[in-house]
């Protein structure tokens, strides 16, 4: 229970040959598409990011890829990410579900205090999202907002406090700049002449308590200007 399974000393091991994935990007590019790949720790975010910039060398196009999860990338990573033009995706509820479990036995202290590095990469110019990995957990967007702004694991201990962020910075990452990301710049934020999708809430976010921020009702949703869901 207090390894998720995982025995010490374990690494995870390439799939796939660097070369076959290089190939396998390029074509994505050659037909226009935006790739988003899943890289969990340090090292595998470092090798798609070799990769990234390997395939995206002179691309000046507004192409959007994306790193999705993102446990451990290093601040030098996301400095290197954000040269190549490629954005981070947080599973940041890591902290909350797994935390206790990488800080006491899979990573150890020292490297559990960098998982999720959202402020490292607001610090290095990214536009950032969050997201749940729904449905292997519940796609609830005010969790998220909670975890990104308290740090707080599911036994009310602090993790990583140094990469918290503000409300207004997760907000933006559940909403505006996830948009962003995937190529809605129409989506995410309440502006005349934008399409109407919004969600109605009971509470501020901004007037409550951090720890209380994934505690507000959602009282409905709104897509394309006409409601959908009322609760």
């Amino acid at each position: 229970c207090c390894t998720l399974g995982i025995p010490p000393g374990t690494t995870g091991r390439a799939n796939f040959a660097p070369d076959d994935v290089a190939d396998a990007l390029a074509d994505l590019r050659r037909g226009g598409w935006q790739v988003l790949t899943h890289a969990q720790g340090d090292r595998g975010c470092a090798e798609m990011l070799d990769l990234y910039a390997r395939v995206l060398a002179g691309d000046t196009s507004d192409h959007r890829w994306r790193l999705e999860h993102c446990a451990l990338v290093s601040p030098e990573d996301l400095r290197r990410a954000a040269e190549v033009g490629v954005s981070p995706s947080f599973h940041v509820n890591h902290v909350l579900h797994y935390g206790p479990e990488l800080h006491d036995a899979i990573l150890g202290p020292e490297r559990a205090e960098r998982l999720m590095p959202l402020a490292s990469a607001l610090d290095a110019g990214h536009r950032i999202s969050l997201h749940a990995d729904s449905p292997m957990y519940p796609a609830l967007p005010l969790s998220l907002v909670r975890t990104a702004v308290t740090r707080l694991t599911r036994r009310g201990e602090v993790l990583g406090a140094r990469h918290a962020i503000s409300v207004d910075a997760a907000l933006r990452a559940v909403t505006v700049d996830a948009a962003w990301q995937l190529h809605d710049d129409e989506g995410g934020a309440i502006v005349a002449g934008r399409r109407a999708d919004l969600t109605v809430l009971e509470r501020d976010p901004y007037a409550v308590a951090p720890a209380d921020l994934d505690r507000i009702a959602v009282l409905g949703t709104w897509l394309h200007g006409e409601p959908t869901v009322s609760f």
